[in-house]
């Protein structure tokens, strides 16, 4: 091989790498998911979950703008998905931002709303069975865009089976994908 196109392939690798390294982290994430804290009270048994995952993504489609978090957290015998759902955001910076409105997200079953649907899942085995929704809500008290934190409340209920829960979520992180 010549001895001047040597480092250019030792250049093009490691811009490779330096790309896929930086394509596949989020800087601040690892930093503020330190000090999240996610509680779940199903029959009066309080519990703490694992955050697994917490994604923004962002939605366009001929309905309009959208964006979606999802976050997803478990413990020993279950696991609870949040999902939250704010649009119609009319410009392009409304869409991009880390932010999302403080306030309630309510999930019904018979309803047309669906901004803010909670889904439980008891541990069967190596899987999850969940149960189905009949109603939810999510109270988002804070939402720090810079930190890409936000904390509240929530509360299911469902059916097949039957049971209530509530629980909280504080400073819990989530990544913003673009």
């Amino acid at each position: 091989m010549n001895t001047l196109l040597r480092p250019l392939n030792t250049l093009v690798t490691g811009l490779f790498a330096l790309l896929i390294s930086a394509c596949g982290s989020d800087d601040g994430m690892a930093e503020n998911c330190s000090q999240s804290a996610i509680g779940l009270t199903i029959g009066g048994r309080p519990q703490q979950l694992t955050l697994v995952s917490s994604n923004m993504i962002r939605i366009t489609n001929i309905a309009g703008s959208y964006k979606l978090l999802s976050v997803e957290a478990i413990a020993d015998s279950v696991k609870v998905i949040a999902n939250i759902t704010t649009g119609h955001y009319r410009t392009y910076s409304e869409l991009q931002s880390d932010s999302i409105p403080v306030g309630v997200y309510t999930y019904s079953r018979t309803g047309t709303d669906s901004s803010g649907r909670i889904l439980v899942g008891i541990s069967a085995g190596s899987s999850y069975q969940f149960a189905i929704t009949d109603t939810a809500s999510i109270n988002i008290t804070t939402v720090d865009p810079v930190n890409r934190t936000i904390t509240g409340s929530y509360y299911v209920s469902t059916s097949s089976p039957a049971f209530t829960a509530s629980g909280y979520f504080s400073k819990v992180c989530f990544q913003s994908l673009r």
